[in-house]
């Protein structure tokens, strides 16, 4: 008898959007994990133990079996990489030129879209948590720049389906959610991690599982357009 697969296991807060994106390529991979959590007020991620996983002292950490990764998207593409690899443009109808086309969305998200989004939510919900007032002049200036970033991909959904959004691409899973995305989740919908995770209880017991938000999740699906890695008039200028 086949001795059965080890369950991944990512340390971090559930808050924290680094996590969430590694929390969101776990469940798109519909993959069991345990999500292990920590304190930064207790200093969680700066002992010994920790340090061992990531000498950066920071969160998200995924264990797979004897392998352990760190960086958000490093191990959102592991994931995908292992269980969905068509999401990546790869595996099953999956080519090279797909696939180059998904990495050219990600590092979108990464150098264009993220930035401006981190600095509108360091302004707008981490300056007040650290006892100052937020900079209004660097959120306008970020807004526009955020705008003219969903400007482009505006632009990229409207050659696809109707309906969808940047967050409901083949890539989505690697380049969402976005900080901006995780502060504004509406409160009354269950985040997208709450389905599969069994967060240990202090003591090391494991949580009940939390009840599928089966409504998030098939809206999720039948969104996702291939458009990120079919699309003929896909030149951007760096």
């Amino acid at each position: 008898m086949a001795t059965p697969a080890a369950v991944m296991k990512l340390y971090g807060w559930a808050i924290s959007p680094f996590v969430s994106r590694a929390l969101l390529a776990l469940e798109e991979a519909g993959v069991d994990y345990e999500l292990v959590p920590m304190s930064p007020q207790a200093g969680d991620h700066r002992r010994p133990e920790h340090l061992a996983r990531n000498p950066f002292a920071m969160v998200p950490v995924l264990e797979d079996g004897d392998l352990t990764l760190f960086e958000s998207r490093a191990i959102a593409r592991h994931v995908l990489r292992k269980h969905r690899p068509e999401l990546l443009g790869a595996g099953a109808g999956g080519s090279l030129e797909r696939a180059a086309m998904v990495d050219v969305w990600l590092e979108v998200e990464a150098h264009q879209l993220s930035p401006p989004a981190v600095a509108i939510v360091v302004e707008c919900f981490a300056a007040p948590l650290l006892g100052r007032e937020r900079d209004q002049t660097v959120v306008d200036e970020n807004v526009e720049k955020l705008r003219k970033v969903l400007e482009v991909y505006e632009a990229r959904l409207g050659e696809c389906s109707a309906g969808t959004s940047p967050a409901t691409s083949s890539a989505s899973p690697t380049s969402a959610p976005s900080p901006s995305c995780t502060a504004s989740w509406p409160p009354s919908t269950p985040p997208p991690w709450s389905r599969r995770s069994r967060a240990s209880a202090p003591g090391g017991r494991a949580s009940p599982r939390a009840p599928r938000p089966r409504r998030w999740r098939s809206s999720y699906r039948s969104a996702r357009p291939d458009c990120w890695s079919t699309l003929p008039n896909n030149r951007i200028d760096a």
